[in-house]
């Protein structure tokens, strides 16, 4: 068991012991850099009937150490939210439970919302709490969407791999079709409905009057925990995508008006991409004021870059660092105040030859998945055979596409016209005369 400190950055580096006959040791250790933050959330989860979302999520957030979880069903809440952090609302404001007095308490004491809609949802009660998010369009029945991982999304970081594992979790049950988001809110998921990407959200960020929310715009995400195990072998994806939106959630925004966001793996000589995050006293999202970002390595050498601005926050593109542990300071001052952001960064070496020495047949699982094909080994030569055979039985795709255009936007064409008639007249002269 590691002792963590108090609060700051943990540097570890695992190795693993080599073998005699080892012939490629590169890939046997990694450095990481762990963010200990000394806070306990304690999460209140109510939910307008019984449903197996509920238990999926007290199992992810189960593995957290300093997340403690109670659910209720609304009905039989005593009504005192004066000890929770965060609040899961499933289908909840519904046209049975209005929940004004609870939402008179969280608008009171700013506290952090996750909501799940389904078909409880009341559209018009929702959009009564002014969350940043409001329903635009209802839709006339449920519709099934699976979820398409936004790359712009940047309040926190996912794996690099976390999109392989999303295409093969089922599709959630959406009872409301668009969304309209402030400002300050972002999309984590859009939709993929019958296979084509959708712009709609399906899960979403927002902020409004210096609280946090989130949207999850359907139901079912406990057969996402279950796909992920019954085809990865594990709950690790789904788990901790939970838990980073529960502790984003979570986090003390009066702490975190000036921070910095790093990605999870950070490897020499490829670029590392940094944002930074300022928020005025109405934790509304600024870049006005410049952000001064130095970087110590361990020899003591000190390299020093003014981030630049992209939409509402900070970005800047660290190239040519060289493996080994640095340290981050970033310095900002705003309305009459010195800010300071201090982090440190694990670069590992970058060997993708020594580190995958074989083929990875995980990626190639998830790569048929992602494209609807199957994954047979050598040790299956009867789905081999039937797999081929139906492919050999099926009709060729093919289509047919029309297409027009206008002759007198071909340039080249007249001055060719022209040299063909001359060439015409000067024959015809020629030998008419001889």
């Amino acid at each position: 068991m590691l002792e963590a400190p108090d609060q700051g950055d943990l540097n570890l580096t695992i190795r693993i012991r080599s073998q005699q006959e080892e012939k490629n040791p590169d890939n046997n250790s990694r450095n990481i850099t762990i963010r200990v933050i000394d806070k306990e959330g304690r999460v209140l989860i109510l939910a307008d009937a019984p449903h197996p979302d509920i238990a999926a999520i007290r199992l992810a957030l189960g593995g957290v150490e300093q997340i403690q979880t109670e659910s209720f069903i609304i009905s039989d809440f005593p009504g005192n939210l004066e000890d929770y952090s965060l609040l899961i609302l499933h289908g909840l404001p519904s046209s049975n439970h209005s929940m004004t007095s609870l939402m008179e308490q969280i608008a009171e004491r700013r506290i952090p919302v996750l909501f799940i809609l389904n078909q409880a949802t009341n559209p018009q009660l929702f959009n009564r709490l002014e969350t940043g998010c409001q329903i635009v369009n209802p839709r006339l029945a449920p519709e099934e969407a699976q979820g398409h991982l936004n790359r712009s999304f940047n309040l926190f970081t996912l794996p690099e791999d976390f999109p392989s594992h999303l295409a093969a979790w089922p599709p959630l049950e959406l009872p409301y079709q668009t969304f309209a988001l402030s400002a300050d809110g972002q999309i984590l998921m859009t939709q993929i409905i019958r296979r084509i990407e959708m712009m709609d959200p399906l899960m979403m960020i927002t902020s409004a009057g210096g609280a946090k929310y989130g949207v999850i715009a359907g139901t079912g995400i406990w057969r996402w925990r279950l796909f992920e195990f019954v085809e990865f072998g594990s709950h690790v994806y789904f788990d901790d995508l939970l838990s980073r939106i529960t502790q984003f959630l979570l986090a003390d925004e009066q702490e975190e008006r000036f921070k910095i966001i790093l990605p999870d793996e950070l490897y020499e000589y490829n670029p590392i991409r940094v944002t930074g995050y300022l928020r005025n006293r109405s934790m509304e999202s600024i870049n006005t004021p410049d952000i001064n970002l130095s970087i110590q390595d361990s020899a003591g050498n000190e390299f020093s870059y003014l981030m630049g601005r992209q939409g509402e926050h900070y970005q800047l593109d660290l190239k040519g660092l060289r493996a080994g542990l640095y340290q981050l300071t970033a310095q900002t001052d705003y309305d009459s105040q010195h800010l300071e952001f201090k982090g440190d960064m694990a670069v590992s070496a970058f060997s993708p030859e020594g580190t995958h020495a074989v083929a990875d047949h995980l990626a190639l699982k998830r790569l048929t998945h992602s494209k609807n094909g199957s994954y047979l080994t050598i040790d299956e030569p009867e789905k081999i055979v039937t797999f081929t055979k139906e492919l050999s039985g099926k009709e060729p795709a093919y289509r047919l596409e029309t297409s027009w255009f206008d002759p007198i936007s071909l340039g080249w064409l007249l001055p060719l016209l022209v040299l063909f008639l001359s060439l015409e007249w000067f024959l015809r002269r020629w030998f008419g005369t001889r």
